[in-house]
């Protein structure tokens, strides 16, 4: 057991384990109580630990990100990946909004306008599918999560903006 409330931290039953030459660790001393002077905790970080990245605030990932920066370990890609993720994600706000405007500019009789909303709704659902493919795909490491969450926003400005230049 171990409290990390104080400056110096106190463990309670403790124990020494030492790696023998043959690989094998063994218990060589054990102690009920033992002040660990050179072991620091910081409360945000133990916090941060505990608490999953998709439970954390955008503030709280970018002070991670910045710890991280040159390490590769899993938890760091976790948090690079829902850091893009919760960045870009109030974008698409604007995407529902700028979406089917070309389409309603132009007035048309075989189109109805109902039937633009109606498919502006399942664009954004299925793009909404999309960005969480990308965030399971960016969770598995297998690609970097920079790229593969900015894919479909990509496509999604390439998209649009091709309508809108026709304007």
């Amino acid at each position: 057991i171990l409290s990390s409330q104080k400056q110096n931290p106190l463990g309670k039953m403790c124990d020494k384990i030492v790696r023998q030459s043959d690989g094998k660790m063994t218990v060589t001393e054990s102690i009920d109580e033992r002040i660990c002077f050179d072991m620091h905790f910081d409360e945000q970080s133990l916090k941060n630990s505990i608490t999953p990245p998709e439970m954390q605030s955008l503030s709280q990932l970018f002070q991670q990100l910045h710890l991280g920066s040159f390490s590769s370990s899993l938890k760091i890609l976790d948090i690079k990946s829902y850091f893009y993720y919760k960045i870009l994600f109030p974008l698409l706000c604007v995407l529902a909004f700028i979406a089917p405007c070309p389409e309603c500019l132009g007035f048309r009789r075989h189109i109805p306008t109902f039937m633009i909303y109606l498919l502006a709704i399942a664009f954004l659902f299925c793009f909404l599918l999309l960005l969480q493919a990308t965030l399971t795909l960016s969770k598995s490491h297998i690609v970097n999560p920079l790229l593969l969450i900015l894919t479909p926003w990509a496509l999604a400005l390439y998209f649009f903006s091709k309508k809108y230049a026709r304007i």
